[in-house]
């Protein structure tokens, strides 16, 4: 009976400390959302940096943005972390709406063939360039990575900013979310 008892301990304390060890694996790997901004290093020389906005008013507390102009472009960064990844998408999709609606812009959104990014990590993206009344000519990504979404506004009204420059830092959005979600 004494075996049979401390048979049964250590293996429910093996257990406990297995499912102990997972759960600070999980904590190692989380990621802040101002740590899922781009570095500096990330954006051209001649970039100027906004400091950080973390929480972003209205929105979850796991929240950051931060704009960035590089020349005469302004370029905005937004990551937001919501409670699942239900929820997340379905801000995604009323954010996609309402981004890209055809009433926003002169013309219409296009997605220019440098911008069609494959192998993308995110659940879902979209991103596309229009001439956006009041603000003019931009391109803005928007990505869903399980429970993050990810915004990427830029202002390429003066063409400092070129698509292929948009591309590189969208990858680099891509890869540096999900190098943190798909731990």
């Amino acid at each position: 009976m004494n075996k049979l008892f401390l048979i049964l301990s250590a293996s429910g304390l093996l257990f406990l400390t297995s499912c102990n060890s997972n759960s600070a694996s999980i904590d190692q790997q989380y990621c802040t959302t101002t740590q899922l901004l781009l570095e500096q290093s990330d954006y051209p020389s001649e970039t100027i940096f906004d400091e950080i906005n973390s929480p972003i008013a209205e929105e979850p507390l796991e929240s950051a943005s931060r704009s960035v102009y590089y020349r005469e472009n302004w370029i905005g960064e937004i990551v937001i972390r919501y409670p699942s990844i239900d929820r997340a998408h379905e801000v995604f999709a009323k954010r996609q709406e309402s981004i890209f609606n055809p009433k926003e812009v002169d013309g219409l959104w296009e997605t220019p063939s440098e911008l069609r990014l494959e192998n993308i990590s995110a659940d879902q993206y979209e991103i596309a360039c229009g001439n956006v009344r009041n603000f003019g000519d931009r391109c803005i990504m928007i990505g869903q990575y399980k429970e993050y979404i990810v915004l990427f506004n830029v202002d390429v009204s003066n063409n400092d900013m070129t698509h292929e420059m948009i591309r590189d830092l969208a990858l680099k959005i891509d890869s540096r979310v999900s190098a943190c979600v798909d731990q």
